[in-house]
């Protein structure tokens, strides 16, 4: 009974986490196509299944494979959320295009005021800021 209860909570447990996952996958990339990440969480449940029901429970030996479909699923949303973020990120960089590394004004990168980075609403309603920020890294 003890190992029916941990392989379901496990998987349970598998399943909502990747469940929310893909769900923040989905809502940040706004793609409808993200959702067929729920495939291997569906057959994770099926294979919660087969454990309980088949084997009663007991784990395999050598392999896993509610593992291996939980990173299935989990692996390519988290991947997602981080090309989001560096999407975003890139927006912080004014001087510096995000495809590329093209840049936009010459000699300018980063633009930092007093080590840290200046407000990006403050770059676009001052471009004053932006031209001292790209001349001070232009003598780097």
């Amino acid at each position: 009974m003890k190992d029916i209860i941990l392989a379901l909570v496990t998987r349970a447990l598998f399943a909502a986490h990747g469940l929310i996952a893909i769900w923040r996958a989905q809502t940040e990339w706004n793609q409808v196509t993200l959702w067929l990440l729920l495939i291997p969480i569906a057959a994770l449940v099926l294979e919660a299944l087969f454990t309980v029901g088949v084997r009663g429970g007991e784990e395999y030996k050598w392999i896993s494979p509610c593992v291996l479909l939980y990173l299935c699923g989990v692996v390519p949303s988290i991947w997602f959320l981080e090309l989001k973020n560096l999407d975003v990120r890139g927006g912080y960089h004014y001087c510096n295009d995000r495809f590329w590394g093209k840049l936009k004004e010459p000699g300018c990168i980063v633009a930092f005021e007093n080590a840290a980075y200046v407000n990006v609403t403050d770059i676009y309603k001052n471009a004053t800021i932006v031209k001292a920020a790209c001349a001070a890294e232009a003598l780097y």
